[in-house]
C-alpha cells in the first residue's frame, strides 16, 4: 500500500503467531533509465539508484537492505547490495565493464568478517546490452560463452582456510557439469572437466605457503535398491565434490577433513548461526 504521498511501498501482513509485520522499499529520487526488446517489443524502465527495505515485526527491526545500482547502457554496471538481519551481515559489491567483472562479497558476524571472497571474470562485450541479447534471442550459446575468457577467485574463511581458484574454459564445464545424476560416468566426466579447467590451490591460517591443490571426483550421494516380482532393482544419485591434496599426497572431502576437529569452531559457528536465524523467525 502506499502511504500518504509517499512514494514507499509497504506491505502489512500478520505472521504465523498473529503479530504485526510489514515491509517497506524506499526508492531514492535519482535513477538511471533502461530497456530491453523481447519478440520485437521494446519495453523501457526508470530505476532507482538506492532502494533501501526495512522488514519489522511490531517495533523490532528484523531486517535492513540497501541496494545501489547503476548503469551505463553498453558500457558499465555496478550493483552494491548492503544487508543486515539482527547480528549478521552481508555486504557484495559488483562493478562490469565490457573487459571484466569484479565482485567482493563478506559475511559477518558481530561485527566479525567470517567469510569473504573476491573474484574477477574477463572477456569481451561484457556490457553490450544488444549484442548479448542478440546472443539470446538467437539461443547462440556459443557466442554467449565466448563472451568469457577465464575467471579467478579468492575465498577466506575465519582466516583458517584460504582458497584460490581460476577458470579457463567455461563452455566444457557448464556442459560435462549438466549430467544425469544417475550416471557415475557422466559424474566422472564433469569431475575431470573440473580438474582440467577449474585449477584451485589451499592455504592456511593466512600463510602465505601453498598447502595444496583442489581436486574434484565423483561421489555417491544416495542409494536404494528393492525387489520386485522376483526381479532386484536398484537407484543411485551421483554427484561432484571438491576435494583437498596436501603436498605429500593425503587426500580429503571437505566434509571429512572439517569434521576431524580441525575446523570445529567454524563448523560450530555456523551451525549456531542457522540455528539463532532460524529462531528469529519463529
Amino acid at each position: 500500500m502506499r502511504v500518504g504521498d509517499s512514494d514507499d511501498l509497504v506491505f502489512q501482513y500478520n505472521d504465523h503467531s498473529g503479530r504485526k509485520c510489514s515491509a517497506t522499499a524506499k526508492a531514492s529520487k535519482e535513477s538511471w533509465s533502461g530497456n530491453i526488446t523481447v519478440d520485437g517489443d521494446t519495453y523501457s524502465a526508470e530505476v532507482p539508484r538506492q532502494i533501501d527495505i526495512t522488514v519489522m515485526q511490531g517495533s523490532t527491526e528484523m531486517l535492513t537492505a540497501t541496494v545501489k545500482t547503476n548503469y551505463v547502457k553498453n558500457s558499465s554496471l555496478e550493483v552494491t547490495v548492503n544487508t543486515k538481519a539482527a547480528n549478521l551481515e552481508v555486504n557484495t559489491t559488483l562493478n562490469a565493464d565490457n573487459s571484466s567483472v569484479n565482485t567482493a562479497t563478506s559475511f559477518a558476524v558481530n561485527g566479525s568478517v567470517i567469510v569473504a571472497a573476491v573474484g574477477k571474470v574477463s572477456g569481451s562485450n561484457l556490457c553490450k546490452q544488444d549484442y548479448i541479447q542478440d546472443l539470446i534471442e538467437n539461443e547462440d550459446s556459443d557466442g554467449l560463452y565466448k563472451l568469457f575468457s577465464n575467471a579467478i577467485a579468492t575465498a577466506d574463511v575465519l582466516g583458517r582456510i584460504q582458497v584460490k581458484g581460476e577458470l579457463s574454459n567455461l563452455k566444457d564445464i557448464v556442459e560435462a557439469m549438466d549430467f544425469d545424476d544417475w550416471s557415475k560416468e557422466e559424474a566422472d566426466n564433469g569431475a575431470k572437466a573440473l580438474n582440467k579447467y577449474l585449477k584451485g590451490t589451499f592455504y592456511l591460517n593466512g600463510a602465505s605457503k601453498e598447502r595444496g591443490t583442489i581436486e574434484w571426483q565423483s561421489y555417491l550421494d544416495y542409494y536404494d535398491d528393492w525387489s520386485w516380482n522376483g526381479e532386484s532393482y536398484h537407484y543411485e544419485e551421483w554427484y561432484v565434490e571438491p576435494l583437498l591434496k596436501f603436498k605429500d599426497g593425503t587426500t580429503y572431502s571437505i566434509d571429512s577433513y572439517f569434521g576431524n576437529g580441525k575446523f570445529a569452531s567454524v563448523e560450530n559457528i555456523f551451525e549456531n548461526l542457522v540455528d539463532s536465524y532460524e529462531a528469529l523467525w519463529k
